[in-house]
């Protein structure tokens, strides 16, 4: 079944609070959240608001479920499906869409309150997913489960296993640093040598890696093998922006890691495939991409460089 995926609109609320009544286990009929304060109009008002960011899935036009969080405390508030849409994933999607965006917000530890009884379906996948209980409980007698700073959502199992000490993180404010050297270093190794003067010197005084760096940092994860940054990926819905790994490090199965994990987690967020960018003259990425199952789409005048490159379209169906 194929889902599609959105950001959840004012205009969602009337049918969220069905849906809610409709749920397999733990369900809340109108009138008792009502009852709790939860309206159709406070629902929507959220929304509207930024309050309440949250995720809706459908199928054919037709809400299959849906996650929210609180924007400020990072709390996950509510994760729903009707049950004919239970087991294709969507959950999982829905949760991984709805952190990724509080994460990128600058939320540290994600919580959630969960059933403390193991028969409870929520139980098994929160944990499975990561979550780790915290030994608090909430006034309705459920678990609070945490994702702490830093951490990922463990999408898959089927990663490799990294070597030479390398592991993937989110990216701090602290790597900002690493992450400008490893794109100047890409830059002076692979661009520039195929540049016009031109182009070099409009390019080293626009401070566009910087601007770059700072506004996406919150979005990128790096690759650290004993304490030094070696690499990093960036990735936004479906669309891989930007994965460089340092030239020291090349060849060394890096880049493999951190292509594997953005697809990972571009799978995991519901979509079908993945689509990036690259040129014709860089035939060490082109070869790259093809050796991991990417095609080469189309072609199009690159216009950023102004150097008379072509930039080619490669995309990879999950």
């Amino acid at each position: 079944m194929k889902y599609t995926y959105r950001p959840a609109t004012p205009d969602d609320a009337a049918a969220c609070i069905t849906l809610r009544g409709q749920t397999r286990e733990n369900a809340f009929s109108r009138d008792e959240l009502q009852a709790l304060g939860i309206t159709e109009a406070s629902w929507s008002e959220g929304i509207r608001m930024g309050s309440l960011p949250g995720v809706v899935a459908c199928q054919e036009g037709t809400m299959a479920g849906y996650c929210f969080a609180d924007r400020d405390s990072g709390e996950i508030l509510v994760l729903a499906l009707l049950p004919a849409h239970e087991g294709q994933g969507v959950g999982r999607a829905l949760l991984a869409q709805v952190v990724e965006g509080l994460r990128q917000r600058g939320i540290g530890r994600i919580h959630l309150a969960c059933s403390a009884d193991p028969k409870v379906r929520s139980h098994g996948f929160y944990r499975r997913l990561g979550l780790r209980a915290t030994g608090e409980i909430d006034s309705w007698g459920d678990e609070i489960l945490e994702l702490p700073a830093q951490q990922e959502l463990r999408l898959a199992d089927a990663l490799p296993v990294p070597t030479n000490g390398l592991q993937i993180r989110r990216a701090t404010a602290k790597d900002a640093e690493d992450i400008r050297r490893i794109l100047w270093d890409t830059y002076e190794t692979t661009w520039k040598p195929e540049l016009t003067a031109t182009a070099i010197a409009r390019f080293e005084s626009s401070g566009n890696t910087a601007r770059y760096v700072d506004t996406r940092l919150r979005a990128m994860r790096v690759a650290e093998s004993y304490g030094t940054i070696v690499g990093f990926v960036d990735w936004e819905r479906d669309f891989i922006d930007a994965l460089h790994v340092s030239p020291l490090h090349q060849h060394q199965g890096v880049g493999s890691h951190l292509l594997a994990f953005a697809e990972t987690w571009i799978a995991a967020a519901g979509h079908t495939g993945v689509q990036l960018e690259t040129d014709t003259f860089n035939r060490q990425a082109r070869g790259f991409y093809q050796r991991h199952g990417y095609q080469e789409t189309g072609y199009c005048p690159d216009e950023e460089w102004h150097s008379g490159f072509t930039t080619v379209k490669m995309a990879k169906t999950f």
